[in-house]
């Protein structure tokens, strides 16, 4: 008698697993922070240098349009505190037009010059010439400042004696309008008239401006 055996079903091999791409990736990543990436050291390093490159630029844009500026007027408010240092001796004035500011943080600037002046007030004499400078004073400082129109101008001229000058003091309160003495507050500006008794003709004057303070500089503006 013959036994039945039912078919065995055939073998077949589990399914392999696909590898995992985890070293592929990570390999990759490896390859990307080697160089080829967008935030490689190289690019970074030239972005650092271009934007060194346009800060310089711009600095030296930034002097070139100054120095322009001051050359077109040297006399602008702008510069005025840089260009405190002109006027710093009698032999080498500061130009009539020219603001002048000392080291106290007082700005000055002539207005007008006047001379062989007449006033009702002053007797005219003969051999004596009289002048009129119009000045304004600025208080460029943040606190009040005082001014003294007797104590602070005088006219100078050179003398025929080396290393001396002739000295011509202001005349205070002579005409209406002087200048005065006072004090200004900060930012503040006053106008006044100076006024001189000089020999006739005499040349080459000078205009000195001081605060009556050993340790200040005082200031020499030509009058021509």
């Amino acid at each position: 008698m013959s036994q039945y055996y039912p078919q065995q079903p055939g073998y077949y091999p589990p399914p392999t697993q696909p590898e995992s791409n985890e070293e592929e990736y990570e390999e990759y990543e490896l390859d990307e922070n080697a160089g080829g990436g967008g935030d490689s050291w190289p690019l970074r390093c030239g972005i650092f240098v271009m934007g060194g490159c346009v800060t310089f630029i711009a600095l030296a844009a930034c002097v070139v349009l100054s120095a322009g500026l001051w050359w077109l007027d040297p006399g602008s408010s702008l510069f005025a505190y840089e260009n405190s240092d002109i006027g710093l001796a009698f032999d080498k004035p500061a130009p009539m037009k020219q603001e002048v500011v000392n080291d106290q943080g007082m700005q000055l600037r002539l207005v007008e010059v006047n001379r062989n002046a007449a006033s009702n007030t002053i007797p005219a004499q003969d051999g004596v010439e009289l002048i009129i400078v119009t000045v304004e004073l600025t208080n460029l400082n943040s606190e009040d400042i005082g001014y003294d129109d007797e104590k602070q101008f005088k006219l100078l001229s050179p003398s025929q004696t080396p290393d001396e000058l002739n000295e011509f003091p202001a005349t205070p309160g002579a005409i209406d309008g002087s200048l005065g003495f006072g004090t200004l507050a900060a930012e503040e500006a006053t106008q006044g008239r100076l006024v001189f008794k000089v020999v006739a003709n005499t040349p080459n004057l000078v205009l000195e401006w001081a605060v009556g303070d050993k340790e200040s500089t005082p200031r020499y503006i030509e009058l021509r």
